[in-house]
């Protein structure tokens, strides 16, 4: 699928933008678990170094998920992002 010019296996929401994947977990440990379920080996780990971050899971050769169901989905620990910070720091007043 191609929408509004980003090229996404998951379609689009009700405003016609690509659907986004985050899946919010209580801790590092879960969402681990969760991302090395949906692959097949051990899953990615992004981190900011902040007590923050997601894991991708991963194929047979170590490479992230980015086709299918479990495309680009990211299985986030640590506190949830809060909405209006994220809109200031898009405009960049963060």
């Amino acid at each position: 699928l191609n929408v509004r010019g980003k090229k996404t296996t998951r379609g689009s929401g009700p405003s016609g933008k690509p659907k986004i994947h985050n899946k919010q977990h209580n801790s590092k440990g879960a969402a681990k678990e969760a991302a090395r379920q949906a692959g097949q080996g051990k899953p990615m780990h992004h981190s900011d170094g902040n007590k923050k971050g997601h894991f991708h899971p991963v194929n047979k050769k170590g490479e992230k998920v980015t086709g299918g169901k479990e495309g680009g989905v990211h299985y986030r620990y640590g506190p949830a992002p809060n909405k209006k910070d994220k809109k200031k720091k898009r405009r960049g007043e963060l």
